[in-house]
């Protein structure tokens, strides 16, 4: 690291942070059932329109 970061910098970043939670996923057991795909594919629409609409900022 060549980036000299101060006190205040991580203050001034910390004071402009918001919460958020993170999930774990992994594929379940019926992850090869018939539809599966269809549904994940609508589900990331689902997000992605989320994420367009400003609802939710990471995905």
């Amino acid at each position: 690291m060549s980036a000299t970061v101060t006190d205040e910098q991580i203050r001034a970043l910390a004071a402009t942070a918001k919460p958020y939670s993170l999930a774990f996923l992994r594929w379940g057991p019926e992850r090869t059932m018939d539809g599966a795909d269809a549904i994940e594919l609508e589900h990331q629409r689902r997000m992605v329109s989320l994420r367009a609409e400003g609802v939710i900022a990471i995905l």
